[in-house]
This record gives structure tokens, sequence and C-alpha cells, in this order.
């Protein structure tokens, strides 16, 4: 068989329906282009507006650009060498080929007959259900004609030029999309991010009575929970203290229907349902530093900078990050689930834990049990425990998660989009700052078991939970219905889940920090990582409002004041400044590398340091180098500054490091062990505004940058 030489690919912007033109030749593009449009006018009489393409030499010839023209129809052409210009045809042609090369792998044809595959793929892609299209297949999208009663047009957001092109970019509050358009007239009206359908802002605020006390309180979660896909403002909750727990929702069973018998939940008196709470040690205060040193010099060799090419990695390709937080790393630890079944003394609380996951689960409705599919379909679960402990290392709580394993999970088959933007340490500081100038009030809440408020995008089966079998039917498996903890989905689905609450109770976030939401005024700040929420207000009642609000949605702990937050130590003072550190973790790293016990030095670098660095030694593990610069590189950007010349001078050597350069580490290291509680210390400026002079020609001068509020970091202990 003598197969073809090129392919053309037509797509309709709007049903992304397509059509294939097998080629012997370029030259045929142009009248096969001109054949689809004839065979599109003769079908629904109408012809097409716009024909995009790239600038390829194939539809460049005179007599098709004046065939074109005279038909009325804008042939748009891209700049050369731009193919994002065209994205939607450069996605299609990957996806066109994945299919085919697919095609004749599965059925072993020869590759002469890759013409005959790709038009078999043009049909699956016509057919089959498209997610751009809500799952609905090409062929089935038809567009609904408008009215001439409509007003013709409608107001938008103005973003910016289009690039390589006359045309603006805009948003759409309604439909959440980028619209380019040029035809559009500039209007002195203002439009919001969101439009005034979309959120809804609370009409009235009842008072909240009972205050929110200084430790973690739960607040049980209503037995019925609004819709969040609707827009209907939600009322304020009854916040008295309830006088039994809601009736836990067994999961809905498909064939037979009958609830679910679990085991019983109850715990044996003699295990404590809460864990002391020590009382908080004291520090003693040194004040910050007022000078800093008049030249700082360096004599760093350009021979001892590394250089490498950065390594690009897929989406899905690669070693999946890690889902740990910083504070997961430094302040929680995890327990085999053998090992923690076998302590006489905290088996009782393990077991409690459990049961409260359990019960969670179930309340949720987070799966219904159906048979199995089969086991190739089935993913497994565990238990996780962890014993959450506070700054100095006591423990506060155990807690239990029923996790599946997201390793077995499919891409395109049990999940699709898994990013989900995480809280910016740098925001963080900028609320601290803010809520010590203008004397705010800060509140934390965390939200429990937030992961199984989201829904599922895609079927997912996963055995039943470890000791909690149903009788009779332990080979049946959970078809979930929320985002469980360990499937690759559930922090993004969280996180849907959790903005589209606070667009509801009138908050929103910006492009620059998706986690950091705030209210019309600029009054109200809500600093989220994953679960854990920061709040920071012009009063106490406005945050006490909103936990109320979202009171009705979530179960949720609240804290006024806390201590910790994104693994940071927060020491509050008297005089309304506030210091944060990382004791703990300074802590972890003297453990790490057994200098806990070392005698500490005043300096965090010897005065001769750039000649030990040049000297010739015995060379150093590379492994125990780079993870004890990693450790400290991280201290120095969240806490102590005062470390990052010395890190980033021994940061140098990491590929081949010697005796020396451990030694200086090691000095570095005692440093540590006479300072670990040093950190940031957030005080009152005078004034709360900042300048910025531009000259005539847009351009900010050094000398004209005028910093009226400065960010003033000090050292304290």
């Amino acid at each position: 068989k003598h197969s073809t030489r090129y392919v053309l690919v037509i797509i309709d912007n709007f049903s992304r329906f397509n059509r294939v033109y097998l080629l012997t030749q370029k030259s045929q593009a142009e009248a096969k282009l001109l054949s689809f449009i004839n065979e599109i006018k003769n079908k629904i009489h109408r012809l097409p507006a716009y024909l995009h393409s790239d600038r390829g030499g194939e539809f460049n010839s005179t007599q098709f650009r004046t065939n074109v023209e005279a038909m009325g129809i804008v042939f748009e052409r891209g700049p050369a060498n731009s193919p994002q210009t065209n994205g939607i045809a450069e996605r299609f042609n990957q996806a066109l080929l994945t299919k085919c090369r697919c095609l004749l792998a599965q059925s072993n044809v020869p590759i002469n007959f890759w013409d005959e595959a790709v038009k078999y793929s043009s049909l699956l892609i016509n057919n089959l259900p498209s997610r751009s299209l809500n799952w609905n297949s090409p062929v089935f999208v038809s567009r609904s004609m408008g009215s001439k009663i409509l007003p013709p047009s409608k107001p938008l957001l103005y973003l910016g030029p289009e690039d390589y092109s006359d045309a603006g970019r805009f948003f759409d509050p309604q439909s959440h999309r980028i619209v380019i358009s040029q035809d559009y007239t500039p209007t002195n009206l203002k439009f919001d991010y969101h439009s005034p359908d979309s959120v809804k802002k609370p009409t009235t605020i009842l008072p909240y009575s009972p205050p929110i006390p200084n430790t973690f309180t739960t607040i049980p979660l209503q037995p019925s929970s609004p819709n969040l896909t609707s827009q209907q403002q939600p009322t304020l909750p009854n916040l008295s203290p309830p006088t039994q727990e809601p009736p836990d929702v067994p999961i809905e069973v498909t064939e037979p229907e009958e609830p679910i018998e679990h085991q019983p939940t109850s715990v044996s008196p003699a295990s404590p349902s809460r864990i002391p709470i020590p009382q908080k040690k004291g520090y003693s205060y040194v004040p910050h530093f007022t000078t800093a040193p008049q030249n700082i010099s360096s004599s760093i060799s350009r021979d001892n900078i590394l250089t490498s090419s950065r390594r690009n990695k897929s989406a899905t390709g690669g070693n999946p990050p890690s889902s740990s937080t910083d504070e997961d790393l430094f302040l929680n630890e995890d327990v085999p689930f053998k090992t923690a079944l076998q302590d006489p003394i905290e088996a009782p609380r393990w077991k409690e834990a459990m049961d409260k996951e359990f019960n969670s689960l179930t309340s949720k409705n987070t799966g219904t049990l159906v048979p199995s599919p089969g086991t190739d379909k089935t993913i497994g679960g565990m238990w996780r425990l962890v014993r959450k402990r506070n700054e100095f290392g006591e423990v506060l709580k155990y807690k239990a998660c029923w996790v599946c394993f997201g390793n077995h999970q499919e891409h395109q088959v049990n999940y699709f989009d898994t990013y989900s933007a995480v809280a910016r340490t740098e925001s963080f500081k900028v609320l601290l700052s803010i809520l010590v100038n203008r004397k705010y009030s800060a509140y934390q809440f965390d939200v429990e078991t937030a992961f199984l408020y989201g829904e599922m995008d895609a079927p997912n089966y996963v055995t039943q939970v470890a000791n909690y079998e149903v009788p009779g039917k332990e080979d049946w498996v959970w078809k979930l219905n929320k985002s469980l903890y360990g499937t690759k989905q559930a922090p993004r689905q969280w996180k849907a889940h959790l903005v589209n609450t606070l667009n509801l109770l009138g908050l929103s976030s910006k492009d620059t920090d998706k986690c950091l939401f705030t209210n019309h005024n600029k009054t109200l700040f809500l600093h989220i990582h994953v679960d854990d929420g920061f709040i920071v207000g012009e009063s106490e009642s406005m945050i006490k409002d909103l936990l109320t609000l979202l009171n009705q949605t979530y179960t949720i702990k609240t804290k006024k004041y806390p201590t910790q937050h994104l693994g940071y130590t927060l020491d509050w003072q008297s005089d309304g400044s506030i210091i944060i550190h990382q004791l703990d973790f300074c802590t972890k790293i003297l453990e790490e590398f057994n200098m806990l016990s070392s005698n500490s030095i005043k300096t965090p670098a010897p005065a001769n340091i750039h000649n030990t660095v040049a000297q010739t030694s015995t060379p150093f593990s590379k492994h125990t180098m780079q993870k004890a610069i990693g450790m400290l590189n991280y201290l120095a950007l969240h806490t102590r500054p005062d470390i990052m010349f010395t890190t980033n001078l021994l940061s140098q050597f990491i590929s081949k490091p010697t005796m020396s350069h451990w030694n200086l580490v090691k000095h570095l290291l005692r440093y540590l062990n006479g300072t670990r509680g040093l950190g940031l210390h957030y005080t009152k400026t005078q004034q709360h505004e900042s300048k910025l002079a531009i000259p005539s020609h847009g351009q900010p001068r050094s000398n004209q940058l005028l910093h009226n509020q400065p960010l003033r970091l000090s050292l304290s202990q």
C-alpha cells in the first residue's frame, strides 16, 4: 500500500469538530480547504467568518486569498515561528498523532497504513466526549442563535493587549473566560472582579454571643450542609452548644439496598478525649540590632559557581512532589499502624482517632458500597497515624486518616488536573506587618477532614477501611463520591470547593497569590494553606462573623492569636509586636548532625572564612553536605537572615565538598546551638503608606524610590 505524505486538519473553533484530508502534495491544501468551505455552504447555507492558520506557504497564493476574500471570509495568519498563536490546532495535532500511534501499535499494522489510522483517529475524536465541551461530543454540539432584542455587548474587564495582534484581552466575569476581541469601547464604569450575580455579600450579620476561647474548640457541622453551587446566601447558624452529636449517616449501598452496619465507636472511659496542652515556656528577650556592618566584602571565585541546564519534567512524569507541608515535616510524627496498636498506653487513643475518622467518612457520604469491578480497577488504602506536636515537641493530638494509594491511579482515567496552589510565606509575613501596624485582630481556623468536601471528577474504586469492613461484604469496594485523602486530585477538588464558598461570602483572591483572600474594603484578610486558615481583620467581631458563616459548611476549630502557623512559632508580645522563629526546626537540624551537645559560639563564620574555603583538604560526603546546606538554606530564607551569607558561600561547594567545608558547616551549627530562639521581630512603624516616584519617561530611578513603610525586621530571642 502506498500511503499519502501529508494530512490537512480543519477544526471548528466552537464545537471542536474536525475534518482531515490526506494529501500527496502540499499544493493540494488550498483546493481541499475551498472544497470544505463549499461543502459547508451547501449543507447549512452559511460560510465561516474566519480562517486562522499559521504562516505556512501552502495558503499563500494570490488566487486562494482572492477566493477567500470574495466569500467575505477573514483570513487570519499568525506570526512566523509562533505556534502558540494557533494553539487549538497544535494541541489537536498532538492528540491526533498520539491516537494514530496507539492504533498502529496495538493492531500491529504496518506503518504505511498510517493514513487510515489518522482518519479513524479523527472519527474517534469527533464522537468521544471532550472535557473542553463539558463532556459533550463535537458531533452533538450545536450553537444556539442569539436574539436581536438582547443587548449587542456586555461589560468585560480589560487585561491588556494581545500578543502579536492589535486586539485586546478581556475577562468575562460570568463565564470566567478570557476573550480576545478588537471590537470594544472603553467606558468609565467600574466592573469588579466578580459579577454581582456570582458574589452576594451578607446582607444581615447577627451578633456573635459566645466568645471563642484561646484554645482550639470544635464547631460541629450542621446535619444538612447547603449546596455551594447555588447562589443562595448561607444563613447564620445557631452557635449554642449542641446537646448531642449529630447522628452518623451510613454510606449508600447500591445492591441490595441496605445500610452499612459499621462497628460501634464507643471508647473506653480510661482513654482521655483530649491531650492536655502544656503551658507555654518563656524566652529571655534580647533587643534587636540597631546597626548593621558598614561593609561586607566577598571574594567569591567564579570557578566555584556551578552551571547546569535545567531539567524539564512533564506534569505527570518523574517522582510526584511530597504532599507534606512544612508544619508536617517538623511538628508531626508518623506512627506505623501495627506499632500503634501494640502500645498498651496509646492504643486506646489511636482507636478513638480511627473511630472518629470512620464516622467522618460515613457522615459525609464519602463513598458508595458496590461490588468490586475487578482487582485491576480497585485502589488500595491504608491507615496513616500521626502524632501532632506543639512547638516544644509535646504531643497535642492523635490523628488518624484513611488514605488511598494515589500512585495506583491512572491519568485521564481516575484523575485529570492535580495542581492546587499553596500558601506563600511572603504573603503571610506581609499580613503580620499589617496586623502589627493597624492593630488588627488575628484568628486561626482548621477545617476537619477538609478533603472529604471535594467532589470526585472521575470514577475511583477503593477498598473498604481496614478493621471496619461490612460483615458478609468484605470483597465489596467503595465507589468514591468525595475526594479521599491520597487521591491525586484531592487537594485541587478541596481548593475549588473552598474558593466557591469564600466567593459566596464576598471574599476574592488575586492572581499574585491564589491563597490570599480579601473583602471589598480590604479590611479583612484570609490566608489559607490547604486546610489551615489565618484570618486578620479590622475588628474581632468581623472575624467571628466570617467564622460563623464558614461553620455552616465546614466543621472547623478556631484559635485566637495562634502560636503555630506554616511551621513558624508566633510569640505575641505585650507591646503588640510579633516574633516568629523556628526553634523546633533548629533543634531538628542539630539532632540530625549530632551537634545538640556542642559548645556554642557567637559568630556564624570565622573571620578567615574565604581562606578556609580555598584550602585543599580530604574529600567529604557529598550527600551529608547537601543535606546540611539544604536545611540551613531553608532556615535562612524563612526566619534566620543572619546565616544567609555563610550558607550561600558554602553552597558553592556542595558538588565537591572537603573536610574544610564541613568544618565551616559545623562552625555554623555551633552558632545555631547558642541562638536557637532567634527570629524575626515585627514592630510598629511610624508611617503607613508606600510611595513610588516615576519620572516622565515611565521608568523608576533608584534614588526616587521611597519606602515610607519599611518592613522592619530585627533579630530577637
